[in-house]
């Protein structure tokens, strides 16, 4: 049988941390079995291309985000619903998280700010009632994490048009 990928396998949570497609003979430290010494504890598992029929390279990442390791068994968990999810090992579900999902959303909604700030300079040639428009629509975006606190997506975000 013919090994198509040595996977890496953190053994508290079961989670694939590495894939490797064996470049001819299995070299040292490539064996099944754990890894002395390693931090988180890691098991490398060895899949046969008999048991990835249709599966090629480009599919790897789908493999390792789609599987875990539970009972000594390969166990599908499916795609997280977005990329801020995150896998719950002992409940074997995908959690949200809100601190990776919040860092993302205010690097769009400061990106949204940073190209208003001309607006708000005094030299802008906008009237006063322009400015007070952009001022408004400035404190829109920055009270969004209070607003839409308890969203989960950012598509699930109203965001405030700027003025015209």
């Amino acid at each position: 049988m013919a090994i198509r990928y040595i996977v890496y396998v953190n053994t508290d949570t079961g989670e694939i941390t590495d894939i490797q497609t064996p470049g001819g003979a299995i070299q040292a430290g490539q064996e099944e079995g754990a890894v002395e010494n390693s931090n988180p504890p890691t098991e490398i598992f060895h899949i046969y291309t008999e048991d990835v029929q249709g599966l090629d390279v480009m599919q790897q990442g789908l493999f390792m985000q789609n599987y875990y390791r539970h009972n000594d068994a390969w166990a599908l968990r499916g795609a997280p619903p977005t990329e801020h999810y995150i896998w719950d090992a002992t409940n074997r579900v995908w959690v949200f998280d809100s601190e990776s999902f919040w860092k993302f959303t205010r690097i769009f909604r400061n990106q949204k700010l940073g190209e208003s700030d001309w607006t708000q300079l005094r030299d802008s040639n906008l009237t006063i009632e322009k400015r007070h428009e952009w001022q408004s629509y400035r404190t829109l975006l920055r009270s969004i994490p209070v607003d839409f606190s308890e969203v989960t997506s950012i598509d699930a975000i109203t965001w405030p048009t700027p003025p015209s």
